[in-house]
This record gives structure tokens, sequence and C-alpha cells, in this order.
């Protein structure tokens, strides 16, 4: 089995990392960084800010994390309470975020063996936010839960950048996903209905 594009990355020294519940930023080239990643979903949920010159990074956990900070909030609280870190590092880096820089986002949602998302009530409440924005979203499921377990890629995300001039490409799972031509279809089909 060939390491994951994430992992190949990290090797070259190429990804600033963002633990479990936490959020990250990063200004693409900034100390020779050109991806932002995260890695150990399962039930999680990402949302990822983005334009040309920059991406914000939420993994969001479905849960209080007893290791990580006992006095984490639970479920929907901990959702809203890493969206207001995502907005002050958003108005933070605002001038990477211009129309000229085609802005968008990316919604990272874990599903079920049935097909449903593992946290609707999650997803929605970050859905709303990404409106309020005003940042078309590209929806993106995983399976990490019920992928094999030696599965290449498995519970990971990757905003790689390392392809200058070109718009930055999301990797989940280690397939392949091109932001801005996503999101043009995806908001071309949501204004019809």
């Amino acid at each position: 089995m060939s390491a994951s594009v994430l992992r190949r990355a990290l090797l070259g020294n190429e990804v600033e990392m963002v633990e479990m519940n936490r959020v990250g930023e990063l200004v693409f080239g900034k100390d020779q960084k050109w991806c932002l990643g995260t890695t150990g979903l399962g039930a999680c949920t990402v949302i990822i800010l983005l334009s040309t010159k920059a991406t914000i990074l939420a993994h969001i956990a479905p849960r209080k994390i007893p290791d990580l900070n006992p006095s984490l909030p639970t479920g929907d609280e901990n959702a809203r309470d890493k969206l207001q870190e995502v907005t002050a590092m958003f108005i933070e880096l605002q001038p990477y975020f211009t129309s000229a820089a085609a802005p968008g986002s990316v919604l990272v949602f874990g599903v079920n063996p049935a097909g449903e998302p593992w946290l609707p009530d999650q997803k929605r409440i970050l859905e709303e936010q990404l409106t309020k924005w005003q940042l078309p979203a590209m929806p993106i499921e995983y399976h990490s839960i019920s992928s094999p377990p030696n599965f290449t890629g498995k519970g990971e995300v990757l905003v790689d950048a390392r392809v200058q001039g070109k718009a930055p490409v999301v990797w989940v799972e280690d397939k392949e996903y091109d932001y801005k031509a996503q999101i043009g279809s995806f908001a071309a089909a949501s204004s019809k209905t």
C-alpha cells in the first residue's frame, strides 16, 4: 500500500497540521508550507474556507474530548464555538479572501453506512454559517468509519496549493476535489431550486 497524499506531503515538510477539535490557518507559501491538513476523522466534521491565497480549516469533534481539554463543550455548542474561532481567523485573513482570490468553502462530513450524516444538526449549523458568509459551499461526504482499516488516506483531509498559480485542491481520504469547479456547479444547481 502506498502512502497517502497527505503522508507524502508530510515527508516533504510541506504541511501545517490541524489537530482534532482545533482550527488552523495557512497563508500559502508562508514558512515554505503549501498545504493544511488534518487526520483522525471518524464522525467529525471539517469546515474549510479557502481561496487561491490562504485557507482556514476547522476539525470539529462531535463531542467533548477529555484527553485534549476537559472543559470543551459538547455537540452543537462545540460546533458553534469552533465557528467563532473560524470567524475570528476569517476576519483576520480577510485580505486573502477577496473576490479576486475566488473564495469558497468546503464542508466535509461523515456519513454512516446508510448514507446519512452522522451529525445532521452540526452539519446544518455549519451550512447556515456558510450561507451567512455568502461563501459558496461544496459538500463532501466521507466514509471513514465504514471503510477498511488499511484504506489509504482513511480519515485524512488535505488542502493542497503546491501547484502555484492554480486553485488549491482539496483531498478527502485520498480523493481529489477541485473546489472551484465543484463550487461553480454546486452553486448553479442550488440557484435552480
